[in-house]
C-alpha cells in the first residue's frame, strides 16, 4: 500500500471515530427519546436539559417539547408561519431568487421557538436549540443541506 492510501484510510478511520463519539454523546444526553446527532457536541442538547424548556415539558406531562401543543402550533403550523413570513418580508424585503421558502420557514420556526421559550431575541440572546426541536423543524421544512447557525461575517 502506498503512503497516500494509508493516509486516506487513517483519515477515514479518524472521521468515523469522531462521528461515533458524537453519536454516543448525543445519545447519552437525550432523555426525551427524540434527539438526533447534531454537527457538534455543543449542539447535542436535549429539551429536558434546558430548564425553560423542561418546565413546559413537565407542565404538559409529556416526554418531549416537540409533543407540546404550543410547539406544534408555533413552530410547525404553516398558517402561523405564513403570518410570520409576511412580517419578515415587510421588515426585510422579498425573498431573493436563491432563497427558498422552506429555508425561511425553518428560520422563522427557530425564531418562534426561541421567542416562545425565552421571550427575547437578538444578538446578545443566542441560545442553543434542543436537538429534538431542530430535527422536528428540519423534518417539517427540509433542505438539501444544513449549515447551522453562523454569526454574520
Amino acid at each position: 500500500m502506498g503512503i497516500t492510501m494509508i493516509l486516506m484510510v487513517m483519515t477515514t478511520f479518524l472521521r468515523l471515530t469522531e462521528q461515533l463519539q458524537l453519536d454516543l454523546t448525543c445519545t447519552n444526553l437525550c432523555s426525551c427519546g427524540q434527539c438526533s446527532t447534531m454537527s457538534t457536541p455543543e449542539k447535542c442538547c436535549c429539551c429536558t436539559s434546558v430548564a425553560a424548556v423542561n418546565e413546559k415539558v413537565i407542565s404538559a406531562s409529556i416526554k418531549c417539547i416537540t409533543e407540546h401543543e404550543g410547539f406544534i402550533v408555533n413552530c410547525l403550523n404553516n398558517y402561523v408561519l405564513e403570518s410570520s413570513y409576511y412580517e419578515y418580508i415587510q421588515e426585510n424585503g422579498r425573498l431573493g431568487e436563491n432563497e427558498f421558502i422552506h429555508e425561511l420557514y425553518r428560520y422563522i420556526a427557530y425564531r418562534r421557538f426561541s421567542r416562545w421559550i425565552w421571550h427575547i431575541l437578538g444578538r446578545k440572546n443566542r441560545r442553543i436549540l434542543p436537538a429534538c426541536v431542530v430535527m422536528k423543524i428540519r423534518e417539517q421544512f427540509p433542505s438539501e443541506e444544513y449549515c447551522g447557525f453562523k454569526y454574520p461575517a
